[in-house]
């Protein structure tokens, strides 16, 4: 009798870890985040482009591609399937019209450098500078990334923030910052004269320098130096 009970407390505490077992097993399965879906990936593109209109749907290693349509063009997202983060944003067609005596742009409304900034954030990389520059006649955004041992430059869509091209160089001494007289020489290449003043500023995510020039003719201008890229931040002018 004493052995027959023994035997059922060992099925009973045999049962019991089995229970436990699939139990685990259940809610392991259950909190594992579910691949992103088709539909799910789709929607991700339309809450961001809701005048948009969906082309086509595929499949790449990662996720699913995208090809959609807008008012100014015809777009390709990538969307990674795991993580469901965008993973590129680039121009198929520009489908803006150049009829003589309309500007296809006028209507449409530039993007302000925080939304640029909040889609170059998506990729991956630490941004050096943001910029907006007169290319070719048309206004786009620039971007200068550190990405690994590369600085990448991005040409960016104004009004959606598509990428028009990218262009990578290696990174200047491991993103070393210029030295003075580097970044002096830069400025006056720009602006001619004689250097009255250079400082090293700080910001949140840039460095750079201020150098004041007095030219010849009297002026004095204040050239913004990227610490990092060389690239000239912006000029201005005290008459």
């Amino acid at each position: 009798m004493k052995k027959q009970r023994m035997i059922w407390m060992a099925g009973g505490a045999l049962l019991l870890v089995i229970l436990v077992f699939v139990a685990v097993q259940f809610v392991s399965g259950m909190s594992a985040a579910s691949p992103l879906t088709e539909n799910e990936a789709v929607d991700i593109v339309t809450d961001r482009y809701p005048e948009g209109e969906i082309q086509s749907v595929g499949k790449y290693n990662n996720g699913y591609s995208i090809e959609f349509v807008v008012p100014n063009g015809i777009y390709e997202m990538k969307i990674n399937k795991d993580s469901a983060e965008i993973e590129s944003l680039m121009v198929i067609e520009n489908t803006a019209s150049d009829a003589p005596g309309k500007n296809p742009d006028s209507q449409k409304e530039i993007l302000s450098e925080k939304e640029i900034r909040e889609i170059v954030s998506e990729s991956s990389g630490v941004i050096q500078s943001i910029e907006k520059v007169e290319k070719q006649n048309k206004t786009v955004y620039e971007a200068v990334i550190s990405e690994d041992d590369l600085l990448v430059t991005k040409v960016l869509d104004p009004y959606t923030g598509a990428e028009l091209s990218v262009s990578k160089e290696a990174e200047k001494d491991n993103a070393a910052p210029l030295t003075e007289p580097e970044a002096i020489d830069i400025a006056l290449k720009a602006v001619p004269g004689e250097v009255d003043d250079v400082d090293l500023e700080h910001s949140d995510e840039e460095m750079y320098f201020l150098i004041e020039i007095d030219t010849a003719d009297d002026r004095e201008a204040t050239v913004q130096v990227n610490a990092i890229s060389g690239k000239i931040m912006s000029t201005t002018w005290d008459d």
